[in-house]
């Protein structure tokens, strides 16, 4: 049709939804869309409209409650818009934006990330113009005779006659969305996330109205989980925080000692396990680690524990449900002909896996359920 109440996604601003009353019926109004020859569509559910109703009255019902929510978060890009002028300098402008009923998405150029002060004060501008509950009016004229003051940026495409947003005179702007008649429709702006979304442009992301109200909502709620669990005030869960983190630290300083005297331990109990095999002394074990550093580790303090010049080591260990094996050759092992990267090969194969590596370390995988029964056929080839 050519004309319609329901907006048109563009503009970064979504499709108006609600229902149409047709041929007796009420169908649902899913989107609204503009195609490049000026007509609006309205989708709806595939086959839901009863056919043929060419000539038929429809009335067209707008979601207002979606609609004046998605005004609320349109509007506040406009503030946010003026308040990063304010705050970041006038060489801001805007690079994008997206705009629905939940939130909004508002890109803008600049060159660093505004710092955490800046962000504060940007909302606090903001929602400071929301307080003052400024008018909002919009009307359409001649691109030459738009106000002096209305952004308009070099570069961007305008056609013969524009749609000016004025903001009670503190910010004009060009722009075809819809939005609300006062600023304290808004209710308040809550800026959620800024980040970097390209180089020399930035990405805010924000919540207005009833959104930043139910977004303030749950952090209170977390806030008094978080003290409830902490013991302690609101004002104090920085500090307690803190003596946590630091606790923390000192038992994970303990535990690391700790493993590291388990795993002394451990390794002179395993580098007494020796099969001797043409002149040169194996470790082959099975070994519980939660990664493969710790099993570097082990399998190099069995070297030292173990005091052998033709010493070869394999170890393996299921690791997050993965058999991960790893071999250690001395000098005197390797010219004896056991190489590290030919043990991983033929040990990582019998567990349906692939490795390799250096003749003196080399490391690999495969199945962990055949991780002990490959060990056991590597140990008796040793015999």
């Amino acid at each position: 049709m050519k004309q319609t109440p329901f907006y048109a996604e563009k503009g970064g601003q979504v499709g108006d939804t609600g229902s149409i009353e047709i041929g007796g019926k009420t169908v649902e109004i899913l989107d609204t869309k503009l195609n490049a020859g000026g007509v609006y569509l309205h989708k709806v559910a595939k086959n839901s409209i009863p056919a043929p109703l060419v000539g038929e009255d429809a009335v067209l019902n707008v979601n207002l409650k979606r609609r004046a929510a998605i005004e609320r978060h349109h509007s506040a890009t406009h503030v946010l818009h003026w308040a990063l002028r304010k705050v970041l300098g006038e060489h801001v402008h805007q690079a994008g934006s997206f705009v629905n009923e939940e939130r909004l998405r508002f890109d803008f150029s600049h060159f660093e990330a505004p710092s955490s002060e800046q962000l504060r004060e940007i909302e606090r501008l903001a929602n400071g113009k929301i307080l003052e509950n400024r008018s909002v009016k919009w009307f359409e004229v001649p691109f030459n005779e738009k106000p002096k003051n209305c952004l308009a940026f070099f570069g961007d495409k305008y056609g013969a006659v524009v749609r000016v947003i004025d903001m009670d005179g503190f910010h004009a702007e060009l722009c075809g969305g819809t939005h609300v008649s006062a600023l304290g429709e808004i209710g308040m702006i809550k800026i959620v996330a800024e980040n970097a979304i390209a180089a020399g442009t930035r990405r805010l992301e924000a919540l207005a109205g009833e959104a930043a109200f139910e977004y303030a909502n749950k952090m209170e709620r977390e806030i008094a989980e978080a003290t409830s669990r902490l013991s302690c005030k609101p004002e104090e869960i920085s500090a307690k925080l803190e003596k946590l983190m630091a606790l923390k630290s000192e038992l994970e300083r303990e535990i690391k000692s700790l493993k590291k005297a388990n795993a002394g331990k451990e390794a002179e109990e395993l580098a007494s396990d020796i099969i001797e095999s043409n002149g040169t002394s194996w470790i082959v074990k099975t070994v519980s680690a939660e990664n493969t550093n710790e099993l570097r580790e082990l399998a190099v303090q069995i070297s030292k524990s173990a005091g052998k010049e033709n010493l070869a080591i394999l170890l393996g260990a299921n690791i997050n449900g993965k058999g991960s094996i790893l071999s250690l050759c001395s000098e005197g092992a390797i010219k004896n002909g056991a190489k590290a990267g030919d043990i991983i090969r033929n040990a990582a194969g019998l567990m349906g896996g692939k490795g390799g590596g250096k003749p003196d370390f080399a490391m690999g995988g495969g199945n962990a359920q055949m991780l002990e029964k490959a060990f056991g056929e590597f140990k008796n080839s040793l015999k």
